[in-house]
């Protein structure tokens, strides 16, 4: 059963409706707790995921990396935070690419390089697509070293 966990039931006004009222509590509790569980466990494994993902507003700051993502490139996580895409997508095409996702709104997958906190590069696989949350557009990425 499908219940929509923002809908209210109405009050018993016997004990048919008092048994269904209940049942229905128990049905949008259960809904709701799924999507939380749901949630968290997505929450969880991206952040301990074997990708590094970034998540960036519309100028390119980064609002949200993973741990990965700050092994890979050597950064703190407040440090990472307080870069933009330009700052570690080195790669030539990565304006490019960038501004392309931009103006499609969709994803852009491929090949590019990412300057580390050393000053090396390194050379990453990534699929980049833009997305809406909490009403906000932001663009997330995920890299993981090619091979």
């Amino acid at each position: 059963m499908d219940v929509d966990p923002r809908s209210r039931p109405k009050r018993p006004e016997n004990l048919l409706q008092a048994i269904y009222f209940f049942y229905n509590i128990g049905a949008v509790v259960s809904a709701v707790t799924h999507e939380l569980v749901q949630k968290s466990l997505v929450g969880e494994a991206l952040e301990h995921g074997p990708v590094a993902v970034f998540v960036a507003d519309d100028d390119g700051r980064y609002l949200a990396v993973n741990a990965y993502a700050c092994e890979l490139l050597g950064y703190t996580r407040s440090e990472l935070l307080g870069l933009r895409v330009a700052d570690v997508a080195i790669d030539p095409d990565a304006k490019a690419n960038y501004a392309k996702m931009r103006r499609r709104r969709g994803s852009h997958t491929g090949v590019t390089r990412l300057r580390h906190s050393d000053g090396s590069e390194i050379e990453m696989n990534f699929r980049a697509s833009q997305t809406t949350v909490g009403g906000m557009l932001v663009y997330i990425g995920t890299c993981w070293p090619a091979d």
